[in-house]
């Protein structure tokens, strides 16, 4: 046992023998004292009851006092009041304790509408704060339903819920009136004041899982104060926010100007939901003659400061291309002012002229992201310019990039917001670029809103400006004709395009052109497609696609064999007369299709070779006769075995040659060169010559040229030349 309870143990005693002799008030003093020293010096109560005990025992007996009954009841006197400072202690902890519990849960529901209020104010617009208001009120009340209505200061009045019980509705009407806060063990009511102390709403919360006190109330009612600062302030910056878009908005165009032959989309989208306005635009003026000056450009930062530098850039851009020049005399003429007035901060832009009538673009770039080129069937890709360093950053020399359009081809122009995004690189976010544009066949409008849909553009934290520009597509005049695979409906089909190619504005040189490759590629497939006995179709059809005929033969048979060798003469006819030609073998049928620009020859072919045999030399044969065999009727395969065969009856009879008079033809096929190869064969084997009469002007002569027929037959413009060829060959 310890020195300090040995101590105690004796006080104690000398104490208690004091007491129960005298019995006074000042023992029992002294009794508390030493409970209070028992307390401080951490002799626990037990300890002290025990040490009680065994001085009762041990105190002698005397006179009157020894009475054992006054004697027990001075004693407990004593220990109850040593005893005392024990219990005062307990009831001083618990109490503390107590208050600790309740001071820990105002906290608590303190740090609950601290965080509610953080989450309301992390939403500036009205539109996401009005809802985040509402779902807080729970989390402040600890749970169940809550309801907001609130009166906005353009009169519109705004409910949470529509899903109110009649008695909160009661309850919540009569809050509003009165101003104050109500409420009940079940529900909770708080006004929402305006800007001027007036009411301007309710918040009520219901059906919580605990019953609601005072504490309740007084949490929700400081909800309700920060709510209605929050409401104000959000409905002051809905107002900012929208003087600052309208401002932004003020630096842009109008309206796009119309341009024959040019479609043109913009859009503009501010960045994320701050106030600052920023640095990006787009401008579409007219320069005269038909021309359409376009621009784009991007300020480097946000706020006032770069919206007034875009507002100088776009009037100086304007002043400038006005001057005239070129794109790139604009921008060096651009970039010395800039330099000139110390603009601080740097922008890039890309400056172009578009001239409609001549489907071309000349574009030169500072420092801009490349512009996006759709092609009429879909295909995307970029423009390779040679950009020169942003603007306000160094003098350079520009340079200009001359682009040719496609009818029905776009351009779109685009500040960097539409491509970058946090966490990506430049090339992911132009790759992603061309993958949203690829494909896409709508309007420019659609397109547009096709760029901004898939790329998140809405959701950019940076601005987006996007200008589109589109050429517009010629109106395409098609010709369609379907008819039964017989040879003799070719010549009525031929009058039909020749005359459509005629309306269409095809030089007569180019409608002879077309007719006869058309012509050359229904005879092929009338000849190739069926069999004897067999029923099929042919189907014509040909589109003006501004400048550009297309054609296009389709047959629904099976293609025998060629007799002649692949690449004869029909598909070499057809590949001379124009730019381009593609056979397309199916199940189903072969399809034919060749082009040709209009108002250009078509590009230039190795000729074809004939058989060797038709080059031979031809021996003398003095005073040899002249047969001339006239031929007046459009040579194809509906007619040329025919015809042939008439010619070759007057061979016989002819000892110097024979001469083929077309001068009345208008247009002869491959199967009529072959008639006439085969007249040349067999003469050459009789040791005689063949000579054809054909105008210099004639459509025939130039076919017959193309087939390289006149290096091995001599072409005359007349009947007395070509009888004067045939005699003089066989002398």
């Amino acid at each position: 046992m310890s020195e300090a309870v040995d101590r105690f143990r004796h006080d104690y005693e000398a104490a208690l023998r004091a007491h129960l002799a005298s019995r006074s008030e000042a023992g029992l003093s002294v009794a508390y004292e030493l409970g209070r020293r028992a307390l401080a010096e951490g002799i626990s109560l037990l300890e002290m009851a025990s040490m009680h005990l065994a001085a009762t025992c041990r105190a002698p007996a005397g006179g009157e006092a020894g009475d054992t009954e006054a004697r027990v009841e001075a004693g407990t006197q004593f220990l109850l009041q040593a005893m005392a400072t024990f219990d005062m202690a307990q009831r001083g902890f618990w109490e503390a304790r107590e208050r600790a519990r309740v001071e820990q849960q105002h906290v608590a529901r303190l740090q609950t509408l601290a965080e509610a209020s953080v989450a309301v104010i992390a939403r500036p617009d009205l539109a996401d704060r009005f809802p985040e208001i509402a779902k807080q009120a729970l989390v402040v009340a600890g749970g169940g339903e809550a309801a907001i209505r609130f009166q906005a200061e353009d009169g519109v009045m705004q409910s949470s819920t529509s899903v109110v019980p009649p008695a909160i509705v009661t309850a919540m009407a009569d809050v509003e009136r009165g101003g104050a806060p109500d409420g009940s063990s079940s529900w909770l009511a708080a006004p929402i004041t305006g800007p001027h102390g007036s009411t301007a709403g309710v918040i009520a919360v219901w059906e919580t899982s605990d019953d609601l006190g005072p504490l309740d109330g007084a949490i929700l009612a400081q909800f309700a104060q920060m709510a209605s600062e929050a409401l104000h302030n959000a409905q002051v910056y809905e107002q900012m926010r929208r003087i600052a878009v309208t401002l932004q908005h003020s630096l842009l165009p109008k309206a796009l100007p119309e341009l024959p032959g040019l479609v043109l989309g913009a859009r503009y989208l501010p960045g994320g939901a701050g106030l600052d306005v920023g640095g990006d635009w787009y401008d579409v003026f007219p320069l005269g003659a038909g021309r359409l000056g376009v621009v784009i450009g991007d300020v480097v930062g946000r706020g006032v400061p770069a919206a007034a530098i875009m507002g100088q850039l776009q009037l100086a851009v304007r002043a400038c291309a006005l001057e005239g020049g070129s794109p790139a005399t604009v921008v060096n003429r651009l970039n010395n002012l800039i330099q000139n007035l110390d603009v601080p901060q740097m922008a890039t832009l890309i400056f172009g002229v578009v001239e409609p009538d001549s489907a071309t673009l000349r574009l030169t770039s500072a420092g801009h992201p490349p512009p996006l080129v759709l092609e009429p069937d879909g295909t995307a890709r970029f423009l390779t310019l040679h950009p020169v360093a942003p603007l306000g950053i160094e003098p350079g020399t520009a340079r200009e990039t001359v682009e040719t359009l496609r009818p029905g081809s776009t351009v779109v122009l685009y500040t960097d917001g539409l491509v970058e995004r946090r966490g990506a690189t430049i090339d992911e976010g132009l790759g992603n670029l061309l993958e949203a544009a690829g494909g896409s066949n709508g309007d420019v409008e659609s397109l547009c809103d096709q760029l901004v849909e898939r790329l998140g553009a809405e959701g950019s934290s940076d601005d987006v400006a996007l200008l589109a520009l589109r050429l517009a597509p010629v109106e395409r005049e098609r010709f369609e004709l379907t008819l039964p695979g017989e040879p003799g409906l070719l010549a009525p089909a031929r009058r039909a395009l020749r005359q459509w190619l005629s309306q269409a504005g095809a030089e007569k040189e180019e409608v002879e052109d077309l007719v006869l490759a058309c012509g050359e590629a229904a005879a092929n497939a009338l000849e190739h497609a069926y069999g004897p006995g067999e029923d099929g179709t042919l189907r014509i059809e040909a589109v003006d696609e501004g400048g550009e005929v297309s054609i296009t033969v389709t047959d629904s048979g099976h293609w025998r064999p060629r007799a002649e060798r692949p690449g004869g003469r029909g598909f070499h006819l057809m590949s001379s007369l124009t730019d381009e030609v593609e056979v397309v073998p199916g199940s189903s049928g072969t399809v034919v299709h060749f082009r040709r620009r209009l108002g250009r020859q078509p590009r230039p072919r190795s000729p074809w070779s004939p058989t060797p045999e038709m080059e031979a030399d031809h021996p003398n044969a003095d005073g040899a006769e002249v047969v001339v065999v006239r031929i007046e009727e459009e040579v194809d395969l509906s007619n040329a075995d025919r015809l042939g065969a008439q010619a070759a009856k007057a061979v016989p009879n002819s000892a110097a040659g024979l001469v083929i008079d077309l001068s009345g033809v208008a247009y002869i096929d491959s199967a009529g060169i072959g008639l006439l190869f085969k007249l040349g064969e067999r003469l050459q084997r009789r040791r005689q010559h063949l000579a054809v009469v054909v105008p210099d002007e004639s459509p025939v002569r130039r076919v017959l040229v193309v087939s390289a027929f006149d290096r091995v037959v001599d072409l005359a413009a007349s009947v007395e030349d070509a009888s004067a060829r045939v005699r003089t060959a066989v002398r």
